[in-house]
């Protein structure tokens, strides 16, 4: 009797730890399978960082791409593209706002149109890139020649312009003479070209002399017809 209480006895604990190893191996992959789906919800938050990472790039890209558009628009209204000065479009606007602004405010405002010499000759004997390649020398050189206040720009063809806001004629005279003698005296980059020379025409508001730009700019362009019609190479 007490040996069939005993095997029964051990039975028990027998069944009793298996229930225990059960609950063990249950416990054990009930946290191996949390694990796992911290370790997946850490992999999905990864991926989750690196794609949201990936669309900010494209987007930062993308915004990069479209401001540097407008930029290049913009300029592109405002500037030359052969030669990198204002344009025809910017010079005559900013040619109103100086008129405008110095017949409210009683100043003198002086225009110079600037022709180079010849030209049709150069395109003629060396070809247009060549007579391209001294617009742009030209272009450069009046810019550098320029005051702060100044603004130089291509009207079109072979004509430049130098707007020229508070200066009165006998100042706008002295400026287009330095620019007529540093054209004529300087040593080119183009070798084709030895010498170059232009004729320059100025007009100056002053008094309410002019209604409008529109008229100080047509009387610059007779004074440049005068300089060319006269021999050339003068103011």
């Amino acid at each position: 009797e007490t040996s069939e209480i005993e095997e029964l006895s051990l039975q028990y604990q027998s069944e009793a730890a298996q229930r225990q190893k059960n609950i063990l191996e249950k416990k054990q992959r009930i946290q191996s399978l949390q694990l796992q789906q911290m370790a997946d919800d850490a992999n999905n938050r990864e991926m989750l960082v690196a794609l949201l990472a990936v669309c900010l790039l494209v987007l930062t890209w993308f915004l990069h791409r479209v401001i540097k558009g407008q930029r290049n628009l913009f300029s592109a209204t405002r500037t030359d593209s052969l030669t990198g000065v204002a344009n025809r479009r910017r010079l005559l606007e900013l040619g109103e706002k100086y008129f405008l602004a110095s017949k409210n405010q009683q100043q003198a405002f002086s225009v110079c149109v600037i022709g180079i010499d010849f030209f049709k000759q150069i395109n003629d004997e060396f070809g247009h890139s060549v007579g391209d390649k001294t617009l742009k020398e030209i272009a450069i050189h009046g810019q550098h020649l320029m005051r702060a206040s100044d603004i130089f720009g291509r009207l079109g063809g072979e004509e430049f312009i130098a707007l020229l806001p508070s200066t009165e004629h006998d100042d706008a005279l002295e400026v287009a003479q330095r620019l007529r003698q540093s054209i004529e005296q300087t040593k080119w980059q183009t070798q084709e070209i030895s010498q170059l020379t232009v004729s320059i025409g100025i007009a100056t508001f002053s008094q309410q002399n002019y209604r409008n730009f529109s008229a100080l700019l047509k009387a610059a362009d007779e004074q440049l017809l005068q300089a060319k019609y006269s021999g050339r190479t003068k103011v």
